[in-house]
């Protein structure tokens, strides 16, 4: 119940916007109200966090202290809003709008039923969550999972929100879903601010509530949906600058969504610089120099502000602001090349080229292959790549590496037809079209090609959403129009209804496990056998102190639910030494069992803790329990 004060904060703070904003319409007003909300629950988490005070109760109360002060906002000054009132639709767009609605409404489901259960969620995601809350701060804590500390932190930051307040992660996935739900609206302001009928609007939410990882990830703990959404804002805000004489409230919501952005993911630099690019361009234009000074450190104090928690933490840490030296280093490209830039747009565009049919895959990959062979590399290149091996691949709903094949030949489509109406479309839709297609070359001319890249490119498939639906709105057909979006409907069925780690409706050679609707929440084929043999023999005996000494690469969050967190009297902490957070160890921690799957072979105790049970690789030290004692 707790959780509902932070709904409530909100709906207040929408409701302000709408009494002094009541001109932008109402589904901008939800942009600015998410972004603005999402603002203080970042400055919540740090001033809370800065006194060891991230409690259930210390969190409800500020976010009823944030209700306060909008109820305040809006009745001082505040315009008397009209009423809503929904405007009269075909049938066609009520058909479009019930088709989001069920997609929204599945994912929602999934969301729900479904634990978070993502590798990444479950080695540093939600485990980073598990640590703030047990230690009610963000500082930095000792770990082997060094990601843990250093990765960028805006989307964990309100997963810990509903954590704390939700006493569990059952609302955990809802932060992607929320964010899911906000990229759909926010593309349709986006194409009506480009021009876009109401219809188009509308067939641009069902272009964007039908990108496969888009649909993954709103029932994850993943944060590019997160990115996606703040990006979006960013567009619209960009967008609004012209329109609105480059007010100052303009560029103070821009600058929230981008310095949200920031703090959820470094790709976003990416997806910001062509709009931060054009946003300037359009202030230097429209107001002095002194004026555009002004607003240009208003646009740096706000993302410096929402940032500086986070970047210094990692300065003191690593001695770098942007987390772990090594780990960026690995992902970023050492030097420019055109070479490199070459290999890398083909090899990122291919991540998303595959089809059901094996022959043209296979054509595909020849030519790629072919191509690398000119530009005298390999597809392996490790100056190139991150992660992994590249090839062709057919669609798959693994989260991990999902593609959005449909939507990116649609894309492709749209760009050529663009060209052919480059005359007939207005200036500031090629300039967003030209941006967005900026944000994609710019991200492959800085981050190296991984086996994961598919989930970095859902901002680039939500900002080009706007201008495809506007290039085809052109269409005047409604049966061509219903015909398009029932396809991109269908084409997403595989991902609304068998993700693989979370299906709702297990569709063969899709899905790993059973319904979410009929499997216990923490009882899927994920939840490995040595952990829960680990985890059941540490709650028979009573334990509640447990060390952890596992690899980088472990599911470490499986224990913390498995032990049932987040529990007062449990607590967990890393047995770790060499890492740059081992400063960071709590000196009386003294366990009563530690698990461990990073061990020498040869250690047959831990911190006097005899060895209890060896399991498919993960080791249990503890002492047996006395024979009826707890």
């Amino acid at each position: 119940m707790l959780a509902l004060t932070a709904v409530l904060a909100y709906v207040c703070l929408f409701a302000a916007h709408r009494a002094h904003q009541h001109d932008i319409g109402v589904r901008r007003l939800l942009l600015r109200a998410s972004v603005a909300w999402a603002a203080c629950a970042v400055l919540i988490i740090e001033a809370l966090g800065s006194i060891h005070a991230i409690t259930p109760i210390s969190l409800s109360l500020a976010w009823l202290s944030v209700s306060a002060a909008s109820i305040h906002w809006s009745t001082r000054g505040g315009h008397k809003s009209a009423r809503l009132r929904m405007p009269r639709l075909e049938i066609l767009d009520v058909t479009l709008i019930a088709l989001v609605a069920l997609i929204v409404g599945l994912s929602g489901l999934v969301a729900w039923f479904g634990p978070p259960s993502t590798a990444d969620s479950l080695n540093y995601h939600m485990a980073r969550v598990a640590h703030w809350a047990q230690n009610r701060s963000v500082a930095p804590f000792a770990t082997g999972i060094e990601w843990q500390n250093g990765s960028s932190p805006g989307a964990e930051f309100i997963v810990l929100h509903a954590y704390v307040l939700g006493r569990g992660d059952q609302l955990a996935n809802l932060v992607d879903w929320l964010a899911f739900l906000g990229c759909i609206v926010g593309v349709s302001v986006v194409a009506g601010q480009l021009g876009a009928s109401r219809r188009a609007q509308i067939l641009a939410a069902v272009i964007a509530a039908t990108i496969p990882m888009a649909i993954t990830q709103a029932s994850s703990t993943m944060n590019d949906i997160v990115v996606a959404l703040w990006t979006i804002c960013v567009a619209a805000e960009t967008l609004g600058l012209a329109r609105e004489k480059t007010s100052v409230r303009n560029v103070i919501y821009l600058s929230l969504a981008a310095g949200m952005a920031l703090l959820t993911k470094a790709t976003a630099v990416a997806y910001l610089l062509p709009f931060a690019l054009w946003a300037a361009v359009v202030i230097v234009r429209s107001v002095r120099l002194r004026g555009a000074a002004l607003r240009a450190g208003l646009c740096v104090t706000i993302v410096l502000v929402l940032n500086l928690g986070y970047l210094t933490r990692n300065w003191v840490l690593y001695r770098y602001p942007f987390g772990v030296p090594q780990v960026a280093s690995s992902l970023l490209f050492p030097y420019p090349s055109w070479r490199f830039l070459a290999s890398s747009l083909l090899r990122h565009a291919g991540l998303h080229a595959g089809t059901p049919w094996p022959v043209i895959n296979d054509v595909l990959g020849r030519g790629i292959i072919k191509a690398h062979l000119l530009l005298g590399l390999s597809t392996s290149d490790p100056r190139t790549t991150s992660v992994g091996e590249w090839f062709i691949r057919r669609p798959t709903t693994a989260e991990n590496i999902a593609g959005n094949p449909v939507h990116a030949y649609l894309y492709v489509g749209i760009a050529l037809a663009a060209v052919l109406l480059w005359r007939r479309v207005s200036t500031t839709a090629r300039v967003y079209f030209l941006a967005t297609g900026a944000t994609f070359l710019i991200f492959c001319a800085v981050f190296k090609w991984q086996v994961f890249s598919s989930r970095y490119h859902v901002p680039f498939f939500v900002l080009y959403v706007p201008f495809a639906a506007l290039v085809l709105g052109r269409i005047r057909s409604a049966a061509a129009l219903a015909g398009i979006a029932l396809g991109l409907v269908l084409s997403a069925t595989p991902w609304i209804l068998s993700i693989q780690e979370r299906p709702l409706v297990p569709l063969e050679g899709m899905a790993q496990t059973q319904s979410v609707l009929k499997e216990p929440r923490w009882d899927s084929p994920i939840v490995g056998d040595p952990y829960t043999e680990s985890a059941t023999m540490i709650l028979e005996g009573g334990c509640s102190q447990v060390g952890l000494t596992l690899g980088g690469a472990s599911p470490e969050y499986l224990l913390w639910m498995l032990l049932g967190a987040p529990d007062d009297d449990l607590h967990l902490e890393w047995i770790v030494a060499g890492t740059p957070s081992a400063r960071y160890r709590e000196p009386g921690f003294l366990p009563c069992a530690v698990v461990c799957d990073a061990c020498p072979e040869e250690w047959l105790s831990v911190r006097g803790l005899p060895l209890a049970l060896r399991s498919g690789g993960v080791r249990l030290f503890m002492q047996a329990p006395a024979t009826g004692a707890p």
